[in-house]
């Protein structure tokens, strides 16, 4: 079963990097009445050669049930895309020497002041409740630990469009719906 899922993960992320092309198809009952001119739009999956070597990375329950709180309680609200970019950048951190080595200890990170992810020391209880929610979150986390994705160009940090922190001046990399994504700080 976890191969199952695994492959279902790798190919919802290599469908999410390919380019989908509109054509124009005609219909079985077309060809069987050529004064017929029903017809449809279709997408049809253009895909590139792949550039690198897919290599399958090991990771622990532990790292799969903390990336998939941080999905859940971070980027829930966000398109596949966003929460797709919410991980990627607990996986930059996890690659990036100045931060934490494992998943866990990169989302449970805390500053002087603050955690680096809101939602861990916010004092709410860390309860998910939305069922849908929590599958999402489970396939994009087992997907973003198992392979390299890139949405973010490399993003380490992130946050709302409805703050401003002071950090965030340098660096901006793309916008996911409200979440601002930047390489360097």
């Amino acid at each position: 079963m976890f191969r199952t899922i695994l492959a279902a993960c790798a190919a919802f992320t290599l469908a999410m990097q390919l380019a989908v092309t509109y054509i124009t198809v005609v219909s079985p009952k077309a060809y069987a009445a050529p004064t017929s001119h029903i017809q449809f739009t279709a997408p049809v999956i253009v895909a590139e050669p792949l550039k690198e070597e897919i290599v399958l990375n090991e990771y622990s329950d532990a790292d799969l049930d903390c990336m998939t709180k941080n999905i859940y309680f971070e980027a829930r609200n966000q398109s596949v895309e966003g929460q797709y970019a919410v991980a990627e950048v607990v996986m930059n951190r996890v690659a990036a020497e100045e931060f934490p080595k494992t998943v866990c200890e990169v989302i449970k990170q805390k500053s002087a002041t603050n955690c680096q992810f809101s939602w861990y020391c916010d004092g709410l209880p860390d309860v998910m409740h939305d069922k849908e929610a929590i599958n999402r979150a489970k396939m994009i986390a087992r997907t973003v630990l198992s392979f390299k994705t890139n949405y973010t160009n490399g993003a380490k940090y992130y946050h709302a469009n409805y703050v401003r922190p002071g950090w965030a001046k340098d660096g901006k990399v793309k916008q996911i719906q409200d979440h601002i994504f930047y390489t360097r700080i």
